[in-house]
Formats: structure tokens, sequence, C-alpha cells
């Protein structure tokens, strides 16, 4: 809430984590590929996707990578977004 940002962060706002990575919590909520609704999801056809990791516009404790919700893929909102990833060679 006190991060001198009146909505979402810029990307590298703030310190990596361990792996190197920012922005992993509270920023906006991570939309997934995963349907919510289990009776469709054979089907892959749903209107709900699994959002996690909390947006600015949420409380501290529903900014965790475990915490879940669901969404509308086709709705726009502030505090909804992906996370783009690559892969990382050994």
């Amino acid at each position: 809430w006190e991060d001198g940002h009146s909505g979402h962060a810029p990307v590298g706002s703030f310190a990596a984590n361990l792996f190197g990575l920012h922005d992993m919590h509270g920023n906006v909520w991570e939309m997934t590929r995963t349907v919510a609704d289990a009776e469709y999801a054979a089907e892959g056809d749903s209107s709900f996707h699994i959002t996690r990791g909390g947006g600015w516009m949420f409380p501290g404790h529903m900014s965790g990578t475990s915490v879940r919700r669901s969404d509308e893929p086709a709705k726009k909102r502030p505090n909804l977004g992906l996370r783009v990833a690559r892969e990382v060679r050994n």
C-alpha cells in the first residue's frame, strides 16, 4: 500500500528475490491458462481462469504466490496481467 506508486509498480521497481526475479508478489494478479470450472476443463471451454499472486489493490496477505482466485480472461482490470517467462539453460 505504501510503496510510492498510485497503481501497479513499473517492472523492476524493487529488489530481485534470491532467484534474480523481480515483482513476483503483489503487483498484479497473474492470469494462467488453467480453467477454473472443473466441469469444463476437459473441453477447454470456460469463461473463468485461475489467477494467482495478488494485486496492488488487495491486502498484503493476498499477495503470495500460493493465493488463487478466478477471473474472466476477456475482462480488462488494472491489477490483472500475465507473467512473461523464458527457459533458463544450464
